[in-house]
């Protein structure tokens, strides 16, 4: 698992780049919480639905409102692209967690079966590290 903090100076870009560009559309969106001045849970009601289709509603939750005090979004390689690279995977996450005015992003691995082979999850984290880092993401690991 990597946990990466973004500075403080890179958080408005970041956030941009999450919701209002193209940046994150390639994955998909298992559940994403915002606390603002209410309580939003969105949770994937099907198998698969993109992050592309679920954005604009996060982006108008957080510009309607006040800034939020919490966010969760769990973002996750779609399946058929993650069989594919790794095809031990069962599901590769990227979590972003938003709170007290700094973002965290850890990666996960859900693996189809037990194992102590820690491969895929460095390769996961690899691919995840490269991946913010051509989109001009800069972050501190943790």
């Amino acid at each position: 698992m990597l946990a990466l903090t973004l500075p403080e100076e890179e958080i408005k870009g970041f956030m941009n780049k999450l919701l209002r560009e193209e940046t994150f559309d390639v994955f998909d969106v298992k559940s994403a919480n915002i606390d603002s001045f209410a309580r939003f849970d969105i949770a994937a009601t099907e198998e698969r639905i993109s992050w592309a289709l679920i954005r604009p509603h996060v982006f108008y939750i957080i510009k309607s409102g006040q800034k939020p005090t919490f966010m969760k979004i769990i973002l996750s390689m779609n399946q058929s692209e993650a069989e594919t690279a790794f095809p031990d995977a069962k599901a590769l996450f990227l979590n972003i967690i938003f709170e007290n005015d700094v973002i965290t992003i850890t990666t996960g691995v859900a693996a189809k079966s037990f194992t102590m082979d820690k491969t895929m999850e460095r390769a996961w984290d690899d691919y995840s590290r490269k991946t913010l880092i051509s989109n001009g993401i800069n972050f501190k690991e943790s």
